[in-house]
This record gives C-alpha cells, structure tokens and sequence, in this order.
C-alpha cells in the first residue's frame, strides 16, 4: 500500500515529506516505483525504539502513559525509572505488539524536585529508549474543610531530598510549621 504519492517534474525527480509508520526493531526498505514506467528504487531506514510520556511532568505519585515505538515484534520490554542519576527503579514490563509498540499507564514513583529519566529497555535485543519526566512540587492535605483550630495531615511532594520545607496559611506572617523532606 502507498503511505505517499507525488507526480514527478519533468527532469523526472520529486521531493517529499515521509512520515515512517509503526514498525518494529531493525533495517526497512522504503520502495519507490512509477506508476506508468514501473521503474522502481529502493533504500533502508533503520528503525530504532523510543518512549515518549504524556503528560511529561507532574507531580510524585501521578500517573503517565508511556508510548513505545520501534521494538522487536512480541519482545518483552522492561520499563524502569531513575528516581536519582544512578538509582533506576523497574516499574513494569509490557510486550510490544508484532509492530513492537505498546501504550501503558506508568506511576511516578515519589521522587525530588527535577528531571528524571524513564527508560524502556528491549529485554531480548538490549535495545533502550529514554524520555524525561519533570516532577513539580504538590501539597495536600486531609480533610479539606476544619474549623479554626483542629488538625490536618499534610503531605509534600517532589521538593529538594533533605529540604526544610515551611509551611504558611496565606495571609499570615508566620510559619505553621517547618518539616524536613525525605526520600527513600
């Protein structure tokens, strides 16, 4: 099936956008071949994985899909996430379709303020793939209505590892209190 068509010029040339399809791991051939000559031309592409994440960013603890292209056809691929520089956390492992894609829901692990790497590895052709995941700070608190005086649980995410972390009422000068972050 044609993915483009285009009429060439009179010297017998043509230049096109090509947007290469879903396809799994390895060399392709893209072929080219007149309609009325039947002349035909060849060349190869290599295809190699990648994972984009949608959303991107977000806060610690959320949920992302995770979209893989380009592995091996029915290969295992091991989907991990690096909570810092060195420390990776496999998260899950999917099997990519015979076009060697997959789409899957990832959660964040709790992780500091910054960018962190989410990386698909091909479990049998060691390929890899990386994309970025940018954690922004959250706080939440329990219940969500009090009266003047009780207390509430409050939980902070995706600041600074070992940040002291001030917590204010707007419109007050002062702290209600101070809580030091940390993450395991």
């Amino acid at each position: 099936t044609a993915r483009v068509t285009a009429t060439a010029t009179t010297a017998g040339s043509f230049s096109i956008p090509f947007t290469i399809p879903t396809a799994d791991l390895g060399v392709h051939y893209i072929l080219g071949r007149g309609n009325t000559s039947a002349i035909q031309a060849a060349t190869v592409v290599n295809i190699i994985p990648a994972i984009t994440l949608a959303p991107s960013a977000g806060h610690a603890e959320t949920s992302t899909t995770a979209i893989l292209r380009g592995f091996s056809a029915n290969e295992s691929v091991d989907v991990g996430y690096y909570k810092t520089a060195t420390q990776r956390v496999s998260l899950v492992a999917v099997t990519a379709s015979a076009s060697g894609s997959a789409s899957l829901s990832i959660a964040i692990p709790a992780s500091v303020y910054g960018t962190h790497t989410v990386d698909a590895r091909g479990v049998s052709s060691g390929q890899r793939a990386t994309a970025v995941f940018a954690i922004t700070p959250s706080l939440v608190f329990e219940p969500g209505s009090v009266e003047a005086g009780d207390q509430i649980g409050i939980a902070v995410r995706g600041f600074g590892a070992t940040e002291m972390i001030r917590i204010n009422l707007d419109g007050h000068n002062s702290a209600l209190g101070a809580f030091q972050a940390s993450y395991s």
